[in-house]
């Protein structure tokens, strides 16, 4: 809830992280933010669909990936981390 959000100090981050996502919504490796809203228990972050889901729920439901799968995983996490560098954020 939002006031979860504000015990928690955690208000400035929630605001940066939809700062940042709408300043990224024209990166090609991040996943788009479309809206935001609330009710009376949760924030909600309205973001694009991808297809395959969280790198974590994979390792979850399949293991550990292979030495092969991991250079690639970490190849697309660079090329992601230099296209958010490029826009300014670090």
């Amino acid at each position: 809830t939002e006031q979860d959000v504000e015990r928690k100090g955690k208000t400035k981050d929630l605001v940066m992280e939809k700062y940042v996502l709408n300043k990224l919504y024209d990166c090609q490796r991040v996943a788009r933010l479309h809206e935001t809203f609330k009710d009376e228990f949760s924030i909600y972050f309205n973001m694009e669909y991808m297809a395959g889901g969280e790198l974590w729920s994979l390792i979850h439901c399949w293991g550990a990936p292979s030495k092969f799968e991991l250079k690639y995983y970490f190849y697309k996490l660079l090329l992601a981390v230099e296209e958010i560098h490029g826009l300014g954020i670090v």
